[in-house]
């Protein structure tokens, strides 16, 4: 079955808009921000084999997909640069990673964020133990821009 069998050109469409209007709203926050930075997965990483493309139930898949990686798609829709990088690693011995977004292509800010991803591999360096919440919690830093 192709996915013109499962959406017509409304739904086209209407994917087109919310893209806009996330982009609108990204940019809405740049405005205030010069960096976002979130978990890069939701959960600790998944088990090979977990996430199967080829499995016959699609929605299955992407729906599961999705919840595990909700805050890269962000940037994969609206253009914007981002990168994750390890922040350390769970009881279980895997990378917890962060990724850090900016606004735009043009923007330096995310490439000036060398200070912050060094101390990235300091933690690596050093098997700094964390849980995906406590790298969220702990090292969750937003500087807000001065008023123009």
């Amino acid at each position: 079955m192709c996915s013109s069998d499962l959406y017509d050109g409304d739904a086209y469409e209407a994917a087109l808009g919310h893209i806009r209007r996330v982009t609108l709203d990204m940019e809405a926050f740049f405005g205030q921000f010069d960096l976002l930075l979130t978990p890069t997965l939701a959960e600790p990483p998944l088990a090979l084999g977990v996430l199967d493309m080829q499995a016959d139930d699609w929605d299955a898949y992407f729906g599961r997909l999705l919840d595990a990686i909700p805050f890269t798609p962000l940037f994969n829709v609206t253009g914007g640069p981002a990168a994750s990088v390890p922040l350390g690693w769970s009881d279980g011995g895997l990378p917890i990673g962060v990724q850090f977004g900016a606004a735009d292509r043009k923007s330096t800010r995310l490439n000036s964020s060398h200070v912050v991803i060094s101390y990235a591999v300091f933690c690596l360096k050093k098997k700094t133990h964390l849980t995906a919440s406590s790298a969220l919690t702990s090292y969750t830093r937003t500087t807000r821009r001065p008023a123009a």
